[in-house]
């Protein structure tokens, strides 16, 4: 399986939730991204995205995909965010529109009924729960306080799910 761009993945699970007619907001894509992520790392022992997840006041965030959505507020999004890729040996920036054939058919067999069962989460549930997940916990006081750049790493990802799989079947039920 290749891996990822985190924006891809966003705009994977973006698709999905308006095949299904489902609105997501910003902030329930980054929860799903990072189950996604974690139930990867778990199964299959790789990432399924590249980008770096960060440890914010309302749980886990991929800054990229924040950013491409943040526009949105809290109000569902309306549109599928066009990637912009930077080429560091030519130095081009070149846009890149979504396309689903770009993700492996056996990655999105994988990925999508996790998508929609997560889409049928209630965001803020996420959260809660992500907050009670102990590499977010951990950290609490110092993302509370406002400090930036706190990154959770796949390892520390893969061991607390790996010893607490329950966490993850709570959202993705027994998939």
């Amino acid at each position: 399986m290749d891996m990822y761009r985190a924006l891809q993945i966003a705009n994977y699970i973006v698709s999905v939730a308006f095949r299904i007619g489902r609105p997501i907001t910003n902030l329930h894509l980054q929860k799903i991204l990072y189950y996604l992520q974690a139930k990867e790392l778990v199964f299959e022992g790789i990432p399924l995205f590249n980008d770096t997840i960060e440890k914010w006041k309302l749980g886990p965030v991929v800054p990229q995909v924040y950013h491409e959505y943040k526009e949105y507020g809290s109000q569902p999004i309306e549109k599928i965010a066009t990637e912009i890729i930077f080429d560091d040996k030519t130095f081009d920036i070149k846009p890149v529109e979504f396309n689903e054939n770009d993700i492996e058919d056996g990655t999105k067999e994988n990925i999508t009924p996790d998508i929609i069962s997560l889409l049928n989460e209630d965001p803020f549930k996420l959260v809660d729960l992500t907050h009670e997940h102990d590499p977010w916990k951990k950290d609490k006081e110092r993302i509370e306080n406002g400090e930036k750049g706190l990154k959770y790493s796949n390892e520390e990802i893969y061991d607390f799910f790996t010893e607490f799989p329950e966490k993850l079947y709570e959202v993705l039920g027994g998939s």
